[in-house]
């Protein structure tokens, strides 16, 4: 004797009280559930790239590099560089 013998050729049960729910309904129930809806487009959007990169000659990178050792060099000061990239702003004290 199976395990479901007893049960498996009873009639189903259809109630008179509550009407049965359309397929459309009960496929509602089941769709994917977005917690934050938006989310993934916003994120998309802050990630998206909105003007060119800077791009630095010799002569532009020679003067920073030599306006950024002077202020290393500089004991007792304190700087403050910004630093902007495709995702995030760093700031560095």
């Amino acid at each position: 004797m199976g395990k479901y013998d007893d049960i498996i050729n009873m009639p189903v049960h259809f109630s008179v009280v509550h009407p049965r729910m359309s397929v459309a309904d009960r496929a509602a129930q089941f769709a994917s559930f977005a917690a934050l809806d938006g989310h993934s487009e916003a994120v998309a959007e802050e990630g998206r790239l909105t003007c060119e990169r800077p791009v630095f000659d010799e002569d532009k990178a020679a003067a920073l590099d030599e306006k950024l050792q002077k202020a290393i060099s500089s004991p007792g000061r304190e700087i403050k560089v910004t630093c902007f990239t495709h995702r995030f702003q760093m700031l560095l004290y």
